[in-house]
């Protein structure tokens, strides 16, 4: 069976045709064949020695994600065993020079759970009504072209992954804000992935997050979830979760079948905590707003949300706009973007849990409170 081929310097491209072997020349190689169990492929290829070689999936010609990638070798071999999760598909072999990243204290490519001292302090609920929830964390990244490197960052020299990515990550040094976040934040043209690692040090768990606006291909979220998996030192017995963000929710809870096969379990910071959280202390007082995640920025846009309000809403996404107070009806995290900012500036930040407390704050929207 003949396999179609498509070569340019660099990149390969074959339709997964599972039947006969497809090999393809350039400058690296390619070769795809059957596995010995039913539902596998191997995929062998050769290219730069000192290259990030990386495998992208896609089911056109024009959006692809990445699902294998090795660097720092001339030869490798993968068995892929995502057959029968789609019927026909595209691979495209890249074998990309990675970034020079020049070595510093505040960065390095594994971590220790749980004493490493890149991790936050502990931080959890404030005052006698909510929920002290020691969750501590580490943000990383992943840069497409050194896939399958991670970077850590120490969380008391980088609280916020801009800073990090654009003073460490050579690719991204001097970069201006809206640069970065058109780089990593959206699928297209994405260069960087971005994340953080949560441990619940009273559970002995840990949670992987991976941020972004554009809902990541399932077959991305894995192989990101096995890459930051594999550089974490783990205690004996830990257990590990996938918990998507606001943004990757929806996409998350209609591949948690797929996820649960490939041995990744879905859940959320919620199965820590008991009660209601505080993420950030203060008082505001303003009129209750309620806005529904995703429609949040076009609120504001709007003149329905105002700078002076409070926002009540079912969820929060990874950027907010500045208001005079947040009561999330779902959980957050205390190293997220909005809490961090939200401790920064003073601006009352908490999750009501109790569904009681939350039908009586939901009555309240429309009119003017007080948030302590």
């Amino acid at each position: 069976m003949d396999v179609p081929r498509i070569a340019a310097a660099g990149v390969l491209i074959l339709v997964v045709l599972l039947a006969d072997s497809g090999l393809l020349r350039g400058e690296s190689l390619l070769e795809v064949r059957r596995g010995p169990e039913s539902g596998t492929v191997i995929l062998e290829g050769s290219g730069r020695a000192n290259g990030s070689h990386r495998l992208e999936l896609g089911y056109g010609l024009e959006d692809w994600w990445p699902v294998f990638a090795v660097r720092g070798t001339a030869e490798w071999s993968w068995d892929w065993d995502g057959v029968g999760d789609l019927r026909e598909g595209f691979f495209r072999l890249v074998d990309a020079v990675p970034p020079v990243i020049a070595s510093h204290s505040s960065l390095k490519t594994e971590i220790t759970l749980p004493d490493d001292d890149f991790l936050s302090e502990p931080l959890g609920g404030v005052g006698p009504r909510f929920e002290q929830v020691e969750v501590r964390w580490v943000k990383f990244a992943l840069i497409m072209d050194g896939l399958p490197r991670v970077y850590f960052q120490k969380t008391a020299d980088y609280p916020f992954h801009f800073d990090f990515a654009t003073e460490r990550l050579s690719p991204f040094l001097g970069m201006d804000l809206e640069e970065f976040n058109g780089v990593s934040l959206f699928r297209d043209g994405q260069e960087i992935v971005l994340g953080a690692v949560l441990w619940a040090p009273q559970r002995e768990e840990y949670g992987i997050q991976l941020v972004g606006q554009d809902a990541y291909p399932r077959e991305m979220v894995r192989f990101l979830y096995e890459a930051v998996d594999g550089q974490l030192g783990k205690p004996a017995g830990a257990e590990g979760f996938y918990m998507p963000t606001f943004e990757q929710t929806r996409a998350a809870e209609r591949d948690r079948t797929y996820f649960s096969n490939h041995g990744i379990e879905v859940s959320s910071p919620e199965r820590w905590v008991g009660g209601s959280v505080c993420y950030a202390e203060g008082w505001a007082l303003g009129r209750l707003v309620f806005v529904r995640g995703e429609e949040i920025e076009e609120a504001y846009a709007n003149g329905d949300l105002l700078p002076t309000d409070i926002l009540l809403t079912d969820g929060v996404p990874a950027e907010v706009p500045f208001v005079a107070g947040i009561i999330s009806l779902a959980p957050s995290t205390p190293n997220s973007h909005v809490a961090i900012l939200a401790q920064s500036y003073g601006v009352p930040f908490v999750y009501l849990r109790e569904p009681a407390e939350q039908e009586r704050v939901t009555g309240l929207a429309g009119h003017e409170v007080v948030l302590r």
